[in-house]
């Protein structure tokens, strides 16, 4: 099986950077495509400094036969990605049918092992719902905050109709000792799968397997091991 992974949560929870990392976990052995669901920014192509590229994921809707030649590599040769490029025009985004991103997930399986969808933080975005919609796992992130509170809240009869939580694993982000997990389970009446502690300090050293010298990137690194072996062991 090939899955396709939607990570979502409040704007701020750290999906990018979990994408970008998850993707370096899997890449140790499949190939790995992130798409931006987020089609408003290039938040991606700042990690892998492909700012200046042609490349679109734009282009890739607008002409699905394209995508080979829209796909970014990246110095991993293991990974890709494709989003919106700075001189893209983000107003034909609008006009993106729920069938061109269908297309753009089946067309993505079969050339890629693992699809990684970062997506918007709104439902409505269209990349974002029809990746949540067809995702085989969704990885929800949430932070000790009230804005995360808030949101998951406002989605949680959202997912209970379309039956999303049943493919969902909750990790919370940014935790630190001053909170305790069990506290943010009842509020929410959820359980998480594991709690990760993402710092700036390590932003690049796990991208890129520096971390010898920074003992909480390398715990962290190993957490993403654990998601990515729930994942693993759902594949099979």
């Amino acid at each position: 099986m090939i899955l396709i992974i939607a990570l979502w949560g409040n704007g701020g929870a750290g999906k990018t950077s979990l994408a970008v990392h998850l993707a370096r976990v899997f890449s140790n052995k499949n190939t790995v495509l992130i798409i931006s669901g987020a089609m408003t920014h290039c938040s991606v192509r700042n990690w892998f400094g492909c700012i200046n590229s042609k490349k679109s994921l734009s282009k890739i809707m607008r002409n699905i036969d394209a995508i080979n030649e829209n796909i970014e590599k990246t110095k991993f040769s293991n990974i890709f990605f494709t989003d919106i490029s700075l001189n893209d025009s983000c107003i034909a985004n609008s006009k993106t049918k729920d069938k061109q991103v269908i297309d753009l997930l089946r067309e993505s399986i079969k050339l890629y092992d693992y699809v990684v969808v970062d997506c918007h933080v709104s439902f409505e975005n269209i990349v974002t719902k029809n990746a949540l919609l067809n995702s085989n796992k969704i990885i929800y992130l949430l932070t000790p905050s009230l804005k995360s509170l808030s949101f998951y809240k406002s989605h949680k009869i959202l997912f209970e109709k379309l039956k999303l939580n049943k493919k969902t694993i909750y990790i919370l982000n940014k935790y630190n000792k001053q909170v305790n997990p069990k506290v943010i389970e009842e509020k929410m009446q959820l359980n998480f799968f594991t709690n990760i502690k993402y710092e700036k300090s390590f932003e690049y050293s796990t991208l890129h397997g520096n971390l010898l010298n920074n003992r909480k990137a390398k715990k962290y690194y190993r957490d993403l091991g654990y998601i990515a072996e729930e994942i693993e062991d759902y594949n099979e």
